[in-house]
């Protein structure tokens, strides 16, 4: 899978991008049960700080959490089932409707739907289609 997380170590800000596919998977996986998918890792993830090599998540329960532990590699979404079909459903409608140049913002606002006031903020962009 090409799909890539990047992160910006003094903000938290997280960014998923890969290509339309790819991205619809995503979402479909992060809808079902709890699972792990592995990322690519770009060599130079500039202007990010770092990049991560997996993402988990699982059950939990309320709003979902996007986040990366002290230290991991990888990031964690957890969040009960519900919330984390409203998160997939955004990231499978942005894969099959953006424009290749468009980004989605996924960030906490009071009052949100499905994301906690914890979660760090994610964007979620298409990588460039190779031929």
């Amino acid at each position: 899978m090409t799909v890539q997380l990047l992160v910006q170590d003094g903000t938290g800000e997280m960014e998923l991008a890969g290509v339309r596919e790819e991205l619809l998977a995503l979402g479909r996986a992060l809808a079902g049960p709890g699972g792990e998918v592995g990322l690519s890792r770009p060599a130079d993830p500039a202007p990010y700080s770092s990049s991560l090599e997996a993402i988990r998540w699982e059950d939990a329960e309320g709003p979902v959490i996007v986040g990366v532990p002290d230290g991991a590699a990888y990031a964690e979404i957890n969040g009960g089932r519900e919330s984390r079909r409203i998160l997939a459903a955004n990231i499978e409608d942005f894969a099959r409707e953006a424009d290749p140049s468009e980004h989605l913002h996924l960030e906490y606002f009071p009052e949100h739907v499905y994301l906690a006031p914890e979660s760090q903020m994610l964007i979620v962009a298409f990588l460039a289609e190779t031929s």
